[in-house]
């Protein structure tokens, strides 16, 4: 693979691996929002559940009181699944990334090698670090 392309690459990977970071972010602001949606309807939930005690409609409220806890803990759940998968996601880009750049090095050792590269790799930056 030559040089330029490989620094395309690099660059497109890049360029994903910050995609999935405002992705993610934009997701855990969303998780956050819908938890705290969660957590107020429980509380009202629980409010009205204390006003009805002892009264023959309290059942109606526990079952619903219920539902909101099952529907939370599916929610978490399932946001816990989308994190692990942004997690993965995050692994390969950066291994893809380290294997590019290591194969951009060995392209401009190759040029060294040969004379092609006057500036002797010295103009090359590592943009992960």
């Amino acid at each position: 693979m030559k040089l330029e392309e490989i620094r395309l690459k690099r660059k497109r990977n890049e360029e994903a691996q910050d995609e999935l970071l405002l992705n993610r972010k934009k997701f855990e602001y969303q998780q956050d929002e819908i938890q705290q949606s969660y957590i107020q309807d429980r509380h009202n939930k629980e409010a009205v559940l204390e006003y009805f005690y002892g009264e023959s409609e309290q059942y109606l409220f526990e079952e619903g009181l219920e539902e909101n806890r099952r529907n939370e803990r599916r929610f978490l759940e399932s946001s816990g699944e989308i994190m692990h998968h942004f997690s993965k996601r995050k692994t390969i880009l950066e291994e893809e990334n380290e294997s590019l750049y290591e194969q951009e090095l060995n392209e401009l050792r190759k040029e060294d090698a040969h004379g092609k590269n006057e500036s002797g790799g010295s103009s090359h930056t590592d943009s992960t670090n």
